[in-house]
């Protein structure tokens, strides 16, 4: 009888390792495509040795630039920025006129070039927008995304992207950026104000083979520590250790 139930608990036990087994192969197989050709990419430790990380900002003052050196401690990494070719003016920065460049760009959907149908009213992050002739002419201009002097960061496989929040948003350099990537892993952070959907935006815009992390925003006051903290968190989602 005590035979017979050891026998028993023994079957059992097997049945449920057996069906844990199986559970956890249909998980590992179930996982997304991209994250598994990302996983070798994404090797925290080889590419600090092989100095294949990048930290690549777009910064009109000096707090983005601050925490970029901080990245570049952080993992050892190289930095490179990122410059437009038509370099942004005070005129073009300001925030507050629905004419300076930097208001026409946001409102540019890199998603859709067509700019036909412009009416005399049309709407902004800010609500509706009654269009003068002059301002409805400026608006045509803005029919591609700006473009940057180069892109020195293909030749490395992590790149940490760094950059202001405008109207909620990345400055436009930004999307130009990441559209000329591929093969690579992005971490993007923001300065400024929160990530929210930003980060899924920018891999919208990217070739299928970069793989854009969940970014976040730091500040000035962010410890090299903290920094690393985050990395190493990232790297774990592709089980890197």
């Amino acid at each position: 009888m005590k035979n017979s139930i050891i026998k028993k608990i023994f079957c059992l036990a097997f049945l449920l390792t057996s069906a844990f087994t199986l559970f956890s192969c249909k998980k590992l197989a179930n996982r997304s495509s991209n994250v598994n050709e990302t996983k070798d990419i994404f090797n925290l430790e080889e590419n600090v040795k092989n100095k294949k990380i990048a930290v690549a900002y777009f910064s009109i003052d000096d707090d983005v630039k601050e925490v970029a050196d901080k990245f570049v401690e952080a993992l050892d990494a190289d930095i490179y920025e990122i410059v437009p070719q038509v370099a942004y003016t005070e005129d073009d920065l300001n925030f507050y006129s629905n004419n300076s460049r930097v208001k026409l760009e946001d409102e540019f959907n890199p998603f859709d070039n067509t700019i036909d149908n412009v009416d005399e009213e049309y709407e902004t992050s800010e609500g509706i927008f009654i269009a003068t002739t002059s301002n409805i002419e400026e608006k045509k201009k803005v029919k591609e995304l700006p473009k940057i002097k180069s892109n020195g960061a293909n030749n490395y496989q992590i790149v940490v992207v760094g950059f202001p929040i405008w109207y909620e948003n990345a400055p436009k350099v930004i999307y130009t950026f990441m559209q000329g990537l591929k093969n690579k892993v992005v971490i993007p952070f923001c300065t400024g104000g929160e990530m929210g959907q930003i980060d899924q935006y920018l891999s919208n815009i990217c070739d299928d083979s970069v793989q854009v992390m969940s970014g976040r925003e730091f500040n000035k006051s962010t410890s090299i520590e903290e920094i690393k903290d985050w990395v190493a968190m990232l790297s774990a989602d592709f089980d890197i250790h």
